[in-house]
């Protein structure tokens, strides 16, 4: 099965960490996506909205669950490790693609990404 990592592009600094910490706690319950559309359709409320606000918006089922996730060290441990894999592999923003083992940098056409996915998802080579 392709793996398949997105990335924010939310700039640095502590609200940028905890943004995506939030988006990693949402994934925990399937909801990434949700929370990525939330956070990126409200930029100006990150640092003003509490995150559970974020997380009622993205239909987060489990706000208990959020809570605890936010306030545990495991979204930012899985952002530290992304953040060394990232540098390891010179990766210098956004939109860089990695769909198995293959990168793809710049953000390529719909078609053409679905190409991508379908070729790893068949197992055929890039």
């Amino acid at each position: 099965m392709p793996q398949t990592k997105w990335l924010l592009d939310l700039g640095t600094g502590v609200l940028a960490f905890t943004a995506v910490g939030a988006s990693e706690c949402a994934d925990a319950q399937g909801d990434f996506q949700r929370m990525h559309a939330a956070l990126m359709a409200n930029p100006d409320s990150i640092g003003v909205a509490r995150w559970g606000w974020f997380a009622d918006l993205s239909l987060v089922p489990d706000s208990v669950q959020f809570r605890v996730c936010m306030t545990s060290n495991k979204a930012i441990a899985s952002l530290a490790r992304d953040t060394i894999a990232a540098r390891a592999l010179k990766i210098q923003g956004t939109a860089t693609l990695l769909i198995n083992q293959q990168r793809y940098d710049g953000l390529p056409p719909f078609d053409s990404l679905l190409a991508y996915v379908d070729r790893a998802n068949s197992g055929r080579p890039q």
